[in-house]
């Protein structure tokens, strides 16, 4: 422990971060560092073995993995060797999602599927009750009534929540004043061929 001392703030130095730990090397940031622990298990136990001895996969060389990441995202300067610079981070994934869904949300305010369409796939479904009938089927219903309804140009809306794990996400996209409804829409997508598109809809209409 007192090398790992040692070697955490020698790395410190050089990547010119203040530490957040106290005299005695207690951490002033538990919560944090028990959810970098479950990151180790993910991002460096599992894609980068297979590991041969017991003290390969210890604290003190998951620390040190971990710190030099952050050395190399912090200083330009130092070798990216090993990290994967080319691939989607979540937040890349989120902001793709999003302006997916502005299409959908920019025909509902103007009253055209054309515009709504290039958010889904062709063989999207649409299922939801409006009152106590079942409106469901393929997607295309959903564009046709949108051109028989009209634009939508008070409508506000709402991307509630965003859950993405590899290539499918789930989405919850609140909107009020749809002319004069309100609705709550629940979205599955996949990502084909780098792209996001809406695979189903279900929604509720409030009353």
């Amino acid at each position: 422990m007192q090398y790992l001392s040692i070697r955490y703030t020698e790395k410190l130095a050089e990547a010119g971060i203040e530490p957040s730990v106290g005299s005695r090397g207690d951490s002033y940031d538990n919560a944090l560092a028990e959810c970098i622990i479950g990151l180790y298990k993910t991002e460096l136990i599992n894609k980068k073995g297979p590991w041969n001895y017991l003290f390969t996969v210890g604290f003190f060389r998951r620390a040190l993995a971990t710190l030099e990441k952050r050395v190399r995202f912090k200083n330009p300067k130092q070798s990216a060797r090993g990290l994967s610079m080319s691939e989607p981070t979540y937040v890349d994934e989120v902001n793709a999602i999003t302006q997916s869904l502005q299409h959908y949300i920019e025909g509902a305010r103007t009253g055209k599927g054309a515009a709504m369409k290039p958010a889904f796939h062709d063989g999207a479904t649409i299922y939801g009750y409006v009152g106590n009938d079942l409106f469901g089927g393929p997607i295309q219903g959903l564009f046709d009534w949108n051109d028989n309804n009209g634009a939508a140009k008070d409508i506000k809306t709402q991307i509630s929540s965003i859950d993405v794990v590899g290539t499918c996400a789930s989405v919850r996209v609140d909107a009020d004043n749809w002319t004069g409804h309100r609705f709550t829409d629940f979205f599955n997508l996949v990502k084909f061929d780098g792209k996001w598109k809406i695979v189903s809809k279900v929604f509720y209409l409030h009353p």
